[in-house]
């Protein structure tokens, strides 16, 4: 819809297996390097397997810069 025409042409949908496990991030935690006090990241997790494509996306200042 954002772009007003179907993108099935570009993108066909292909069948694809999803595999085993190959990175696994659990509880990261990023503290500032000069304010010892504050929080960049807090408490994230995510894996990824063989065969997906893993996105990180936010807002300015939600960590997502220092998750990646």
């Amino acid at each position: 819809m954002m772009v007003g025409r179907e993108l099935t042409a570009l993108y066909p949908h292909q069948q694809h297996t999803v595999g085993k496990t190959i990175l696994r991030v659990e509880h990261l935690t990023a503290w500032h390097p000069v304010n010892h006090y504050v929080r960049l990241v807090n408490d994230v997790s995510f894996s990824l397997k063989r065969g997906e494509i893993l996105g990180i996306a936010g807002l300015v200042g939600t960590g997502r810069t220092e998750t990646a």
